[in-house]
Order: C-alpha cells, then sequence, then structure tokens
C-alpha cells in the first residue's frame, strides 16, 4: 500500500510541474498537449512480450531550442511466466522529459530528449501461502525509477510520431529484482 501512495503522489507532484506559469521567468515561449497511442516490446529479464500503450501529457518549447515535458500513461503485456492464469501485466507510469528540439524557431520538427519514468507495475505471480509453504497465484506490485531517451517528430499538421527506450531494475513487493526494459513507437495528436 505503500508502494501505491508514493506512486500517486510522485504522479501528482509530476502532474503539477507540468504548469510552468507559477516559475515567472521560465515560462516558455509555446505549450503543446498531446494524447497517444502506441506499440512496442516489453523484456522481462531476457523474455520479450508485446507492449500497448496510451499516454497523455504536454511539453514546453523555449525560442533556444531546449524543451521539457511531462506525460502519465497505461501500459499493458503479457506475462511471460507460463505458470500464471492472470497473464496480463499492467503499467501505470509517470514520465518527465527534458531535451533540446531541432528547430529552434517552432514547435514543429525533431526533438530528441532524456527521461526520466516512475514505473508502477501490476502483475500475477507465485507466492507462497502460510503457515502451509504452498505456493498460489496472487497479485504482486513492483515499482522503478526508470532511465531512457526518446525522439519525437512534431508535422505542421499537429500529428506527433514519437519512438521511446527505458530500461529500470524492478523492485517488486514479493520475489526478486528483475530488469524491465521497454521500447515503444507512438501516433499522437498535438494541440
Amino acid at each position: 500500500m505503500q508502494t501505491i501512495v508514493h506512486t500517486l503522489f510522485l504522479l501528482f507532484l509530476l502532474s503539477a510541474s507540468s504548469y510552468a506559469a507559477f516559475i515567472g521567468s521560465l515560462k516558455p515561449d509555446a505549450q503543446v498537449a498531446n494524447i497517444s497511442l502506441g506499440v512496442g516490446e516489453s523484456s522481462f529479464q531476457t523474455q520479450k512480450e508485446m507492449l500497448f500503450t496510451s499516454s497523455f501529457g504536454g511539453n514546453y518549447y523555449y525560442n533556444r531550442g531546449f524543451m521539457w515535458g511531462s506525460s502519465v500513461g497505461i501500459s499493458y503485456s503479457q506475462n511471460p511466466d507460463s505458470t500464471i492464469e492472470a497473464d496480463g501485466v499492467e503499467e501505470l507510469y509517470g514520465q518527465f522529459r527534458f531535451g533540446y528540439a531541432l528547430n529552434k524557431s517552432s514547435t514543429y520538427g525533431l526533438a530528441l530528449y532524456a527521461i526520466v519514468e516512475f514505473e508502477y507495475l501490476i502483475y500475477s505471480s507465485q507466492m507462497p501461502t502460510y503457515p502451509s509453504g504452498d505456493y498460489e497465484e496472487s497479485i504482486n506490485f513492483a515499482t522503478a525509477t526508470a532511465k531512457g531517451v526518446g525522439l519525437e517528430y512534431r508535422l505542421k499538421t499537429n500529428w506527433l510520431i514519437t519512438s521511446s527506450y527505458t530500461t529500470a531494475e524492478m523492485q517488486p513487493d514479493y520475489g526478486k529484482k528483475f530488469t524491465y526494459e521497454k521500447l515503444s513507437c507512438t501516433l499522437g495528436y498535438s494541440w
């Protein structure tokens, strides 16, 4: 439960930070909101699964080319553990981006950025029952702060194409740590 509270608090802070008006002198030259859907691949240790994502967020652009943004989203993939009946892996995430837009005079064009992402996985796993010590399927949670890189291209028609890669060492509530990687491509619309 403590993990859920921490994750929700971090997502709240991330969302609140997206309003740059309170920063004053750092007010951006342009603000863009976007919504997107994507597909990709998630990797649990060495096993790869198809990944589906959706997100909502926005970016701030400065005339010198700097940009930053944040988004919140959900994703879904399959649990690679074949002993589990409930085979879905759901993820809630909050992402913060900081980078450089190559077209300094507008929000359109190519941008490259670094990513810090707060990830929260919900999945089923085999856990021992007490006092018998038998194993049964139960819901498990894992959290981590991921790092990665991203690339986006915003068309003059306001369509947005992005690609990103993140990696994290997930800490589950029960069980051993595991490496979780995501590679995704999304199509979105911005306004």
